[in-house]
């Protein structure tokens, strides 16, 4: 059975698509790698050339921009976001969409544990190959921990987005009362 494993970013090393790229010779199940997401036309030469190098290429789908992440989404298993730098944030962006559209949460450790909390609501890894590879197959042999990622991480990201509506919806009473 094909799986289909995604990252949604721009594309640029700090994201760890590179890393990504080199675990698929890793892992046992069979998978394609879907990348949405623009960046450094360099850049992205560079990713197609170690896809070729480590025989994946035609496993790995640049899909460019990405309208909808709904529609993105919709039909993979897996999000991998291996982040290389430590932001201190305990996530971003692309984190949040993946778990609002109920998918299981490959991600890198960062500082914090707050609110992802590895085998609660995200699946923490160090962002090297081997580790990226461990994790997509423990999470594509066990969908029972998976559907328990994607529906805590998509109750965690509810509660984010309602928290960060009222922030706004303070700040602008703030604004219109002063």
């Amino acid at each position: 059975m094909l799986f289909k494993i995604a990252s949604l970013s721009r594309l640029s090393f700090e994201r760890g698509i590179e890393q990504v790229i080199k675990a698929l010779p890793l892992i046992k199940n069979d998978v394609e790698y879907y990348v949405g997401g623009e960046g450094d036309p360099i850049y992205k030469k560079r990713l197609i050339k170690i896809c070729k190098i480590y025989g994946v290429l035609s496993k790995v789908h640049f899909v460019g921009r990405v309208v909808s992440p709904k529609k993105f989404f919709k039909d993979k298993t897996l999000v991998v976001n291996p982040i290389l730098i430590k932001t201190g944030e305990e996530y971003g962006f692309s984190d949040l969409e993946a778990l609002i559209n109920r998918k299981a949460l490959i991600r890198s450790w960062d500082k914090t544990q707050h609110v992802l909390r590895h085998g609660y609501n995200v699946y923490h890894i160090n962002p090297v190959p081997e580790e990226i590879a461990s994790a997509v197959d423990y999470l594509i042999d066990n969908p029972s921990l998976r559907k328990r990622l994607e529906e805590n991480g998509y109750k965690t990201a509810q509660r984010i987005n309602t928290l960060a509506i009222k922030q706004h919806l303070k700040f602008y009473r703030m604004i219109i009362n002063s």
